[in-house]
Formats: structure tokens, sequence, C-alpha cells
């Protein structure tokens, strides 16, 4: 979490500060709150501030004429926060090193409604404070900036540790316990059991970390099919579709549900198109051909230096673009326990560029996304058939994705 520093209040001139843009006192208490962390406001400190804050009058917070004067006593707003006239005074000290308030008050410490020389009142004024809102509020924002992206590479560490867990059972299940298993298993019970409450540097070390497991999870599961002749058990298993029983695909030009039809767009399909008997596999490299143009910016940013994508910079891409998508994460998390992690990285994708569909785009990819699970819970989702769909498409002239 980033931590501010803001402007001393020397640097602002004039008196009778207002709050810009039809801002009330209530809308800057909870920005404060909003920029505790930030502004390394203690929780004590901060509830001072308020206390003073809302002993003020709310409309000369936005008239021009008057001054945002706390003039309550130190001992009254003490007994009030039930602290100490010391530790308020110290909590005040801070405040006004801080750049939020300004102490102004006879020489006795008295404060009252009494206008001096410079048409001051006595008391703290809120000016320094009132002055700093618009670098607040874009403080604001950078920090809402950062939880997005923290939140997002939570998103992907969990979908790159559940795809790992279920990778490593898999080459357990066939009997490959050598050594490299052995020592991913050790890898994964050295990891954190939580990851919520790591900063963001912290967040992406054990994003490569894992990621740089998972990759080698699969490298060794490849070696082991090549080798023994059994069929493939690693990632790129969610490639292909294992489905037998009245596949669906589901691009959108291949309703086959009026039900399904109607949830995407209202209207009921008039026609039923045939889902070819046997359908390509598809690479890396081809999913990126297919995918969303910020889906691929996504798996370029994941695949770093390397000529060719591979699963995991798949996998993580769509995770990315889940709340770019308008996805909530509810909708994710139910698809990836149901399907797996892959599986429902390639139902991002197909969504995602469905988005684009020149005849019956995506209008609600949440709400297909939820459809895709119940669809895969009953054996009736064909993934392969919806590539193969994009596949199509990107061939036709002047295809759009």
């Amino acid at each position: 979490m980033m931590h501010a520093k803001l402007l001393s209040s020397d640097s602002f001139t004039g008196p009778h500060a207002v709050l810009p843009d039809q801002l009330q006192r209530s809308d800057i208490e909870g920005l404060l709150i909003d920029l505790r962390s930030a502004l390394q406001l203690s929780p004590a400190r901060l509830d001072a501030l308020l206390a003073m804050m809302r002993r003020t009058r709310p409309s000369d917070w936005t008239n021009p004429d008057a001054d945002a004067v706390c003039y309550a006593q130190q001992q009254q707003v003490a007994a009030d926060l039930g602290k100490s006239t010391r530790a308020l005074r110290n909590d005040e000290a801070d405040l006004v090193r801080r750049g939020l308030i300004e102490r102004r008050t006879f020489g006795t410490g008295r404060r009252c409604m009494i206008t001096g020389n410079h048409g001051h009142r006595f008391g703290l004024s809120f000016t320094p404070l009132i002055r700093q809102i618009g670098h607040l509020l874009d403080l604001r924002d950078i920090v809402h900036r950062e939880r997005r992206q923290q939140q997002a590479l939570r998103l992907v560490c969990s979908a790159l540790r559940q795809e790992f867990r279920r990778c490593l059972a898999r080459l357990q299940l066939v009997g490959s316990l050598d050594d490299a298993v052995l020592a991913l298993t050790l890898r994964f019970s050295d990891w954190p059991r939580r990851f919520e409450n790591m900063g963001f540097a912290e967040l992406e070390a054990h994003r490569v970390e894992v990621e740089s497991a998972l990759r080698e999870a699969n490298e060794i599961s490849e070696a082991g099919q090549s080798t023994s002749g059994r069929p493939e058990v690693d990632v790129r298993q969610s490639f292909q579709d294992s489905t037998k029983d009245k596949p669906e695909s589901c691009s959108c030009r291949e309703q086959v549900e009026a039900a399904f039809a109607t949830a995407l767009h209202g209207t009921t399909p008039t026609r039923k198109l045939e889902v070819p008997v046997k359908l390509p596999e598809f690479t890396p490299s081809q999913l990126y051909s297919l995918s969303s143009e910020e889906m691929r910016l996504w798996i370029d940013c994941f695949r770093h230096d390397r000529p060719r994508p591979v699963a995991t910079d798949i996998l993580q891409a769509a995770v990315r673009r889940v709340p770019e998508m308008g996805i909530n994460e509810a909708a994710w998390r139910e698809a990836a326990d149901s399907m797996g992690p892959m599986k429902a990285a390639l139902a991002i994708l197909v969504i995602d560029s469905n988005q684009n569909h020149p005849v019956t785009p995506v209008r609600n990819p949440g709400g297909l996304l939820r459809v895709f699970t119940r669809l895969d819970s009953k054996g009736r989702l064909n993934l392969q058939g919806s590539l193969f769909g994009l596949y199509e498409r990107s061939r036709l002239p002047h295809a759009t994705q």
C-alpha cells in the first residue's frame, strides 16, 4: 500500500477556502476514512480528526465568506473521545504537522467565534485540509486503482494455485512420484495458506513462484506422457473436449437450446447448426490467435520474452480479463471450481472473443459464464466446438475478433 505525503499548509495563501465540485463535509469524512492507511493515520487519530470536523458548521465548508473552524475546548472533545487532554493535544500537534488543520488560539489557548484582525476565528481551522481536497481526491483514485490491481493479482494467484493442485494430483494419480514431483510437493507445502493480506510486491513474487511450479509440473507431465505412452494428463487436457453426451457448441452463432439463446440475446434460434464430428486440438499459440486484442495484450504480458505462449499464459490472461469484462468474481470462482481453472479460462476466451461477434455479440459476459458452468456440470459444454467456431470465423474475409 502506498503512503502519501501531504503538502505543507504554508504553501497555501488566502482565507476561506471552499470545497470543490459541490462536495459537502460528509463527503470529506468518507474520503479521509478511505485514505486512512495511505495517510498513515492511526484509527484513534482519525477518530479525533473526524470528531473535530463534526464540531464545525457544515455550511462553513462551502461558504467563501466563512471559515470552517472547530471552537470546542480540548477538555470537551477529549472527554467525548474517551482520552486524556494530553493525548488530544498530541493528536492536534500531529494533524498540524501533516497540514490537515491550523491551530489559531489566544495566548491562553482559548477558542471562540471572535474574529481577529486578519478575519480569522480562534480555534482549529480546516482551511489547510480544504485546500488539499484536489490532491486527496487524486490520491484516492490511485489507492482504488492499486486495490483493484491487488485484487486481480490475488485472483490470478488463486487460479494458478488451484490448477497446480489439480496437476500435482494427476501426476500422483498416474504414479509419478519421482524426485521432481516430490520436490514440487515440498514447494507447495511451503507456500502461505492465505495471501489476502499480502502487498502488491509479495503477491507478484508469489505469482511468479506458483507459475514456475505449474510450468515445471506441466513439463514433467508431458515428459511422462511421451515416454510411457499413457494419455496426456497435463493442463492441455482442458484444451480438448471429452464430452460424449449431446455436446453443445457455445459460440454465439451456434445456440442449440432456446433457453440458452434467450438468456444470451432474448431471442430464439431459428436453426440448429451441426457440430463437426472430429475437431482439431488447439495449441496455446492457436488460442492466442483466436483471442481478443485485449486478451492478447495480457498473454504477451505474461509470456515475456518467450517466443510462444504456454498454457499458464492463457490462464493468467483470462483471469485478468474477468474484472475488465465486468464478470463478478463469484461467477469466475464458481466456474473455476466446477470446470477447473484451465477450462474456465477457455470459457472466458470464447466469451471475450464473442463480445465482438458481427451478428450476435455477447451482451452479458457474466451471465453467459454462469450458463457455461451449468452446461458443464451436466456434461453438455463443448468448448472445443466453440473454439472451432472462432477459428472458422477468423478465416472469413474481413473477420473481426
